[in-house]
């Protein structure tokens, strides 16, 4: 079994005692996991050893627990660690990872301004899909909004199918041809990266034009054209039937539209899926 957290290009061994802390901390023995992490960060520290994994592990274990605050305190030491014979730009990018985890305690404890200032320190260029989601959420909760319109965007440059993201850029009013340039520009790299594998696929020709459609019926929806918003989000879940999410849409839709009949037809599948 090997570790990506040594930060070096290379994957390190586990020690026998890392890997029953891992086996635990996957089947949720948190107490357990973080007894021998515990053990592990002494032998560690007794060895002059990278201490990090000891500190990831014991950090999870908080995290896992709801103890945000100590977990934070652990993440902070694995971003500040100097390890001899790694290059900086590996340590890097591992103390990033660990920024990450930390935004996301303080994001829990509702400390937004600080968790976002943590993900802040990450250059645009080493940001993850995750962490901009997440520091789009963030600029939002503090009321940010143009800056969370930017995280959102380069979302879909990194995925272009981050349907949240999507909704969330009809929610602020973005601009609907920059939110479609990204999904564009997003679709290019991702067909580029499988050798253009993609544009011989009809599946994902389907899933490239729901993509587009979802747009247009968020934009749609959020100018007040409820009418068309409706219209897009129907053809939309014929062409994806039985789809739940389809359904909500397609179901608020007429109810802000009209109280007719035909409503039925969508919440009842929805009543199913809740029972």
């Amino acid at each position: 079994m090997t570790a990506h957290s040594s930060g070096s290009s290379q994957q390190a061994e586990l020690t026998p005692l890392q890997e029953e802390c891992y086996k635990l901390l996957q089947d949720k023995q948190y107490k357990s996991s973080e007894i021998l992490a515990r053990m592990e960060l002494s032998r560690a520290e007794y060895e002059g050893r990278d201490a990090r994994v000891a500190w990831s592990l014991l950090g999870e274990c908080a995290h896992a627990t709801q103890q945000y605050n100590r977990a934070i305190s652990y993440y902070r030491r694995i971003q500040y660690a100097f390890v001899s014979g790694v290059s900086v730009s590996s340590q890097r990018l591992y103390a990033n990872k660990y920024r990450l985890k930390e935004a996301q305690c303080l994001q829990a404890l509702g400390n937004v301004v600080e968790a976002s200032s943590v993900l802040e320190r990450i250059p645009r260029s080493d940001r993850n899909l995750t962490m901009h989601m997440l520091l789009g959420s963030l600029y939002l909760a503090s009321g940010r909004n143009s800056s969370a319109c930017e995280c959102f965007l380069e979302s879909l440059l990194l995925n272009p199918f981050a349907v949240e993201a999507i909704e969330w850029l009809a929610v602020l009013g973005a601009e609907r041809q920059l939110v479609l340039d990204a999904i564009s520009t997003g679709l290019t790299r991702k067909n580029n990266e499988l050798g253009g594998r993609r544009d011989k696929d009809s599946s994902s020709s389907l899933m490239i034009s729901a993509v587009n459609e979802l747009v247009d019926a968020h934009f749609s929806k959020h100018r007040h054209q409820t009418a068309l918003a409706l219209q897009l989000f129907t053809k939309l879940e014929r062409d994806f039937p039985n789809n739940v999410y389809l359904l909500l849409k397609v179901a608020t839709l007429q109810v802000s539209q009209t109280q007719d009949t035909d409503l039925v037809k969508y919440v009842s599948p929805l009543l199913i899926v809740s029972c």
